[in-house]
C-alpha cells in the first residue's frame, strides 16, 4: 500500500521535485561542517574584504578585493558577494557558506528537471520516440543523476568553487527562460513572454559576474536553435537562409557578453592566469583533447579515483596514443550524432558536454591543466543523456538479442534494480568524497597518495605537521621538492627544516625560493623568518620590507613583523606594524587587546638588549646561561612577555619537578600579562601532565580546546584528554 502511494506521489512533478530536494540533502548532509581547504584561505579567512557586506559595492569594481594573491585575482563580485554575506552570518564559521553550497546544487538539479521537462513536451517523436506517459521519468532520472553524481562534489565541498555552482544555477535559469519564451509549442501572451525574456537576459548578467565561464551560453542557444528551431544540418536548409529571422533571438545575450567583456576589460586591464612555462600552445591543446575523453568523460561515466589534484602529463605529440584515440573517439560520437540525428533531445544533451568545457579547455589557457569543478556544467548535460537512455532501456523489454529473449518480466525489475545500485553507489561515494574533504590530513593525504602533483604532497607535508607529526610532514615536503623545483614548494620544506633548528639547511631552501619567484611575498616573509632565527636581524627586517612592499595588505607579514620587533624589545615599531594589521583587518580583536599589553610594558633598550642575548643563548642549547640572562631581564622589566614565556619554557625542559613548578609559576604569570597568549595555556597544561596533576591538566587542556588556534596544539592536547579518559570539550579541530 505505501509503496503504491508513494509511486502515486513519485508521478507528480511536486512530488519528483521534493524528492529530488531530498537526495541532494542526503548526499551531502555530512559535508555541512567541512573546513576551508586549499584556495579557500587567501579568498576567505585571511581577505579583509570578506568580512561583511559593508564592501560589497567595492567587489564590482576592485578586483584586489578578490584574494590576497594579486595572481589568483579574478573578477566574480556576485561570487565575493555570496561569501561576505556567509562571513556575516557565521563569524567565518563554514557552516553558512556550506549550507549556501548545497542550496545552489539544489537549485540546479531542479533547473535541470524543469528544462528537461520542457524539452520532453515538444512532441514525443522529436525527443526520441518516447511514450508520453514516461516523459516524467527521463526528468527525474536524469535530475536524480546529477544530485547524487561524485564527480559534482568537489564543486559543493569546495567553498572557493561555489562560484561554479553559482554561476550554474544562473546559466541554467537564463537557459530556462529562453526555452519558456521560444521553446515551448505553446507560446506565452506577449507580456509574460516579455518578461521571461528579461528574466533570462537579468539571468545571464549575473551569471558572468558569478563566474566568466558562463560566456558559453549564446553559443549554447544557438546550438538549440540549430538542432531544435530552423536548423541547417537537420533539416537540409542553408543557415544563411534562416540567419535573419534567428538574429534577433540572440542578438540581446551577445549584447550582454560584449558589455561583460568591457566592464571587465575595465576592472581588469591585465590578463589574468597564463599557461605555465614549459607548457606550449600545441602541447596544451593536445592535451586537453585527451583530457576531454581520458579525463573529464570517463570520471564522468565512472567516477571512481577523484583527487583533487592529480598530476596529469602533458602531451608533446599528437601521436600520443591516448590523443589518437581521443580524437577517434571524438569523431566517432560526432559520427553517431550525424547518423541519428532524429534523436534531437540526445543530439544537444550529448553535444552539451564538450560545449560547456570549451572555455576552460580551448579558448583561456590555464596553468592547471585539469580540474574537477571544470566538469560541474557539463555533467548536467551527460546525466540528461544517461537518464534518457535509463527509460529508453526500459522500454525495449521485451528484447531479442540472436537466440536469447529477454522478456519484460525479466528485464523491467532487471532495469530497476541497474538504477538503484547505480543511484546508491554514487551517492555513497559522494558521501564519502565529502568525508574526505572533512579535513586537511584526509584531503591531501588522498591526494599525494593517489598520484598527486608537488603541491598535494607539500599541502599534506602542512597537514601532517599541523597533527604533530613531524618526521613524516618532512618526508612530504622533500617528496614535493623532488617532483618539481617550485617556490612553494622549497618554501615550505625551508621553514620546516628552520622550525627543527636545521637553520642553514632551511636558510638555503628559502633563498632559493626566493630566486625562484623574487615577488613572492611569502618567500620574503619566511626568509625573514628564518634569518631572525639565525641572528642575522638587519637582513632580516630588509626580507620583511620586501614581503610588505610586494603585498601591502599581507595580514601574516605584519603579524610575523611585530613578534619580530617585539622579540628585540623594539616595542614602538611592534605597537606600528600591529597598527597596520588593525586597519587593514578591524574584526581581529586579539590586535587591539596585544597592542594595549605592549603600551603598557616599559620601554627599556636595556631590556631589549638582555632578551637578544638570552634568546641567543636558548637558540644555541645553552639553557643555563639563557635562564640566568631571563631572570635578569625579568628584574628589568618584570612583566615581559616573551620573557616570561621564554624562561617558563626553559624551564620545562628540565629534568626535576623542581624546574618543573618554575615553569608552571611563569606561565601563570604569562597568562595573566596576556590572557590572549593561549599557547601558554598548552604549556602549563604540559607541565601539569609531567608533575601528575590530572585535575589542573585536563582544566588547561579543556580551556586550550577552547581557545587555541594552533592545529597541532590543539590535536597533543585531544590525545592526551583521551588517554586520561577525560572528554575533549571540542572534537572538530578546524
Amino acid at each position: 500500500m505505501f509503496i503504491k502511494q508513494f509511486m502515486t506521489f513519485l508521478n507528480k512533478p511536486l512530488g519528483q521535485a521534493i524528492v529530488l530536494a531530498l537526495l541532494v540533502w542526503g548526499a551531502y548532509g555530512n559535508s555541512l561542517h567541512n573546513p576551508f581547504e586549499f584556495d579557500d584561505w587567501h579568498v576567505i579567512p585571511q581577505n579583509p574584504a570578506v568580512r561583511g557586506p559593508e564592501n560589497i559595492p567595492s567587489f564590482f569594481v576592485d578586483i584586489s578585493t578578490f584574494s590576497l594573491l594579486p595572481g589568483n585575482r579574478d573578477y566574480r563580485p556576485l561570487f565575493l558577494t555570496s561569501m561576505a554575506l556567509s562571513w556575516w552570518v557565521g563569524g567565518g564559521d563554514t557552516f553558512p557558506f556550506h549550507i549556501v553550497s548545497v542550496c545552489l546544487h539544489m537549485g540546479n538539479v531542479l533547473l535541470l528537471f524543469a528544462i528537461l521537462r520542457v524539452f520532453l513536451c515538444r512532441g514525443g517523436r522529436s525527443a526520441g520516440g518516447l511514450p508520453s506517459d514516461q516523459y516524467a521519468w527521463v526528468p527525474f532520472l536524469s535530475a536524480a543523476l546529477f544530485a547524487l553524481h561524485p564527480l559534482a562534489s568537489e564543486s559543493v565541498n569546495y567553498i572557493s568553487s561555489q562560484a561554479v555552482p553559482l554561476t550554474v544555477f544562473f546559466y541554467l535559469l537564463s537557459f530556462y527562460g529562453f526555452l519558456v519564451v521560444y521553446g515551448r509549442d505553446t507560446a506565452d501572451s506577449g507580456k509574460r513572454k516579455w518578461l521571461y525574456l528579461a528574466g533570462s537576459l537579468a539571468a545571464y548578467f549575473l551569471a558572468l559576474l558569478g563566474k566568466p565561464t558562463a560566456i558559453s551560453l549564446p553559443l549554447m542557444l544557438i546550438l538549440w536553435d540549430l538542432i531544435y528551431g530552423d536548423a541547417f544540418f537537420l533539416k537540409g536548409r542553408l543557415l544563411w537562409k534562416s540567419l535573419g529571422t534567428q538574429f534577433l533571438k540572440h542578438c540581446p545575450y551577445w549584447a550582454i557578453s560584449l558589455l561583460y567583456l568591457g566592464i571587465r576589460q575595465v576592472v581588469v586591464p591585465s590578463p589574468g592566469e597564463v599557461v605555465k612555462e614549459g607548457h606550449p600552445i600545441l602541447f596544451y591543446y593536445l592535451t586537453q583533447t585527451k583530457a576531454l575523453v581520458w579525463y573529464y568523460l570517463k570520471l564522468a561515466i565512472l567516477p571512481v579515483g577523484l583527487n583533487v589534484d592529480r598530476e596529469y602529463p602533458l602531451s608533446d605529440s599528437i601521436l600520443d596514443v591516448q590523443v589518437l584515440l581521443s580524437i577517434v573517439i571524438i569523431i566517432g560520437i560526432a559520427y553517431l550524432l550525424f547518423r541519428f540525428r532524429h534523436y534531437k533531445y540526445l543530439v544537444f544533451w550529448t553535444l552539451w558536454f564538450p560545449t560547456g568545457l570549451l572555455l576552460t579547455s580551448y579558448v583561456v589557457v590555464l596553468g592547471q591543466l585539469v580540474n574537477e569543478h571544470r566538469v560541474y556544467l557539463s555533467l548536467a548535460g551527460l546525466c540528461a543523456v544517461t537518464g534518457f537512455l535509463g527509460v529508453k532501456f526500459w522500454h525495449m523489454f521485451p528484447v531479442r538479442i540472436s537466440k536469447w529473449s529477454i522478456g519484460a518480466h525479466w528485464g523491467k525489475p532487471f532495469t530497476i534494480i541497474l538504477m538503484l545500485v547505480i543511484f546508491f553507489g554514487m551517492g555513497y561515494e559522494t558521501r564519502a568524497r565529502n568525508h574526505i574533504w572533512s579535513s586537511d590530513l584526509t584531503l591531501w593525504g588522498d591526494a599525494a597518495l593517489h598520484d598527486g602533483t608537488w603541491r598535494a604532497h607539500m599541502n599534506y607535508g602542512l597537514a601532517l605537521e599541523g597533527a604533530g607529526r613531524a618526521d613524516e610532514a618532512l618526508v612530504q615536503f622533500e617528496e614535493a621538492v623532488r617532483l618539481g623545483s617550485y617556490a612553494f614548494a622549497h618554501l615550505n620544506l625551508g621553514f620546516a627544516h628552520v622550525k627543527r633548528h636545521n637553520i642553514d639547511k632551511g636558510l638555503a631552501h628559502l633563498r632559493t625560493a626566493v630566486r625562484l619567484w623574487p615577488s613572492l611575498p611569502e618567500a620574503h616573509l619566511y626568509l625573514a623568518y628564518g634569518l631572525g632565527e639565525n641572528g642575522n636581524l638587519a637582513e632580516a627586517e630588509q626580507e620583511f620590507r620586501q614581503a610588505l612592499k610586494l603585498r601591502p595588505n599581507y595580514l601574516k607579514g605584519y603579524r610575523f613583523l611585530a613578534t619580530f620587533y617585539e622579540k628585540q624589545g623594539r616595542l614602538s615599531d611592534a605597537i606600528l606594524a600591529l597598527k597596520r594589521l588593525q586597519a587593514l583587518d578591524p574584526g581581529q580583536v586579539w590586535v587591539g587587546n596585544r597592542i594595549a599589553l605592549l603600551q603598557n610594558r616599559p620601554h627599556s633598550p636595556a631590556a631589549a638588549q638582555i632578551f637578544a642575548e638570552a634568546f641567543a643563548y636558548q637558540k644555541q642549547g645553552e639553557r643555563a646561561l639563557a635562564i640566568q640572562r631571563y631572570e635578569q631581564l625579568l628584574k628589568v622589566d618584570p612583566n615581559h612577555r616573551q620573557g616570561n614565556f621564554n624562561l617558563a619554557y626553559a624551564y620545562l625542559h628540565g629534568t626535576g619537578q623542581t624546574e618543573w613548578k618554575r615553569s608552571a609559576i611563569f606561565f601563570h604569570k604569562v597568562i595573566k600579562i596576556d590572557p590572549q597568549y593561549f599557547e601558554a595555556l598548552h604549556r602549563l597544561a604540559t607541565v601539569y601532565w609531567k608533575l601528575e596533576k590530572e585535575t589542573e591538566a585536563v582544566f588547561y587542556d579543556q580551556r586550550y580546546l577552547e581557545q587555541g588556534p594552533h592545529r597541532d596544539l590543539r590535536m597533543q592536547s585531544k590525545k592526551r584528554l583521551v588517554a586520561a579518559g577525560a572528554t575533549p570539550i571540542l572534537l572538530n579541530l578546524k
